[in-house]
């Protein structure tokens, strides 16, 4: 099975919708977070639609900022939990293993970045044990415009709750200011994080990120799951 965070930067023209269809012809996923979507989530079941997927689950934007889009395939036994302006928590159910997978977007104000820690603390709960498998994917932010102390905290958070960065294959950064010369920044802000539990039954995974200089400003990350 495949997964796609992706940060959309707004979806509110047809000019981005289009790059949104490209992105899922080239890799076909099997569930899809749009983070971002800067679009109320009464389009999405159209969307689902046009965009051929089954189910979906929306959370509105605040204003001219955020939003939150989880598409998916029947072929996923999914079943969702809580959610905020910041994730989408589910639980997959899977022939012999059931897990956790939290879609998540971090708060972009560097002064609020606390909150988006003590978020995924609050979420952690089962999820972080390690009989649990827990997957937690999406932009977390975590790089510029924040502090040092800021990215110290959530490294700290993601070893206190026993999470690994998952190795990806592909650009190494995942998003750029759009500048150029001395004023150009690029950062990986879009990942995967799991917990033992979740790499016990899935050794194989893969994460590959997605090229932002391909398709517009095209930020994210794709996460191939292979069992076997």
């Amino acid at each position: 099975m495949k997964y796609i965070v992706w940060n959309a930067q707004g979806l509110g023209s047809p000019h981005a919708f289009w790059y949104l269809q490209r992105l899922i012809a080239e890799f076909s996923p099997d569930l899809l977070f749009v983070s971002e979507s800067k679009v109320p989530s009464s389009v999405g079941d159209k969307w689902r639609m046009l965009l051929n997927f089954d189910y979906f689950f929306g959370v509105d934007p605040c204003g001219r900022s955020g939003g939150l889009m989880l598409f998916w395939l029947n072929n996923i036994n999914l079943y969702l939990g809580s959610y905020s302006s910041g994730h989408i928590d589910c639980c997959i159910s899977g022939s012999d293993f059931n897990w956790y997978f939290t879609s998540f977007y971090g708060n972009p104000a560097s002064n609020l970045c606390v909150n988006s820690w003590e978020l995924i603390c609050k979420i952690s709960s089962p999820h972080g044990s390690g009989d649990s498998g827990w997957l937690v994917g999406g932009d977390f932010n975590e790089g510029v415009p924040k502090s040092n102390g800021c990215l110290a905290d959530f490294r700290d958070v993601v070893s206190d709750l026993g999470l690994f960065d998952l190795n990806s294959v592909g650009p190494k950064f995942t998003w750029t200011n759009k500048r150029s010369g001395d004023d150009l920044i690029l950062e990986r802000l879009d990942k995967f994080l799991a917990n033992q539990g979740w790499l016990d039954n899935f050794p194989n995974v893969e994460v590959r990120n997605l090229n932002f200089f391909w398709l517009w400003s095209l930020t994210g990350a794709v996460g191939s799951q292979r069992v076997g």
